[in-house]
């Protein structure tokens, strides 16, 4: 969604919303070294009002990650902090963004993904989900935070995975 990422060496993104996706550096402003990848609750901070967070309970949410965006305040609905600030929900018109995991942040989770369903449900535009196909060697696989001795092979073929996922009805892949 953003300008570009140094999660696969520099990389430019696709541009949507402003920003460069990084890697945490272990340190912090103090000299103080901390723990990365990032795994834990943290609260989940407002940072102005909009949809996706109406009436949404006050509380913490499950972070699992390696990298955080440097992006601009107008993006930002809500932050956490990780030894900095960390942007936690983004938007930018109809599309929304999350840096944890809502599925397992509980209660606010929950509620977060019951909103974004009441803010899809009856609009005239479709939810397109956009499956991700990482590749490495010639091979479709996932890494766990970005370590590539932790690879788990999906299939032999990127080819094959794409149409796979076309079959299943996905129209465009990234």
């Amino acid at each position: 969604m953003f300008q570009s990422s140094t999660e696969y060496g520099d990389t430019l993104g696709l541009g949507y919303l402003p920003g460069k996706v990084k890697r945490f550096e272990g340190i912090d402003s103090s000299g103080l070294t901390y723990k990365v990848p990032h795994m834990g609750w943290n609260e989940l901070c407002i940072e102005k009002p909009a949809s996706i967070v109406e009436d949404i309970p006050v509380g913490h949410v499950y972070f699992v990650h390696s990298f955080l965006v440097n992006t601009i305040d107008e993006v930002i609905v809500a932050s956490s902090n990780y030894h900095q600030k960390v942007p936690a929900i983004v938007q930018k018109g109809s599309v929304y963004g999350m840096q944890f995991h809502p599925e397992k942040s509980g209660a606010v989770g929950m509620s977060l993904l019951q909103r974004f369903g009441q803010l899809v449900e009856g609009n005239s535009y479709a939810l397109t989900i956009y499956p991700a196909i990482d590749i490495l060697g010639g091979k479709c696989v996932r890494l766990q935070q970005g370590d590539y001795s932790t690879e788990t092979i999906y299939g032999e073929s990127p080819l094959a995975m794409a149409h796979s996922f076309e079959k299943s009805g996905a129209q465009w892949f990234i």
